[in-house]
């Protein structure tokens, strides 16, 4: 029986991993625009003593994602907002 329980995760893990090879080429440019050396994709090493930086148009989508980090990290603001901090909640303890 437990052979057979083996075999499904096996599978499952298999199609898991196609599906995200699908989306990783697509993450691979979006980090050589924003953030080339923290992205590891399809065995490429960040920190290779390259210069990585040259497709970085201007610095504005690094700097709207050090900001989103920062909220999300944070935590939001949901003082005076009784309706938010409800569904803010609710989420929370669902997701848990």
């Amino acid at each position: 029986m437990k052979h057979i329980e083996n075999n499904q995760y096996l599978r499952r893990l298999q199609g898991l991993r196609q599906e995200r090879n699908s989306w990783e080429s697509h993450w691979q440019e979006i980090s050589d625009y924003i953030l080339p050396r923290k992205g590891i994709y399809s065995g490429h090493r960040p920190n290779d003593g390259r210069v990585r930086s040259g497709k970085i148009i201007d610095s504005t989508a690094t700097r709207a994602l050090r900001i989103l980090a920062a909220g999300l990290q944070g935590g939001p603001d949901l003082s005076g907002k009784a309706v938010v901090q409800a569904w803010y909640f609710r989420s929370r303890s669902l997701a848990a």
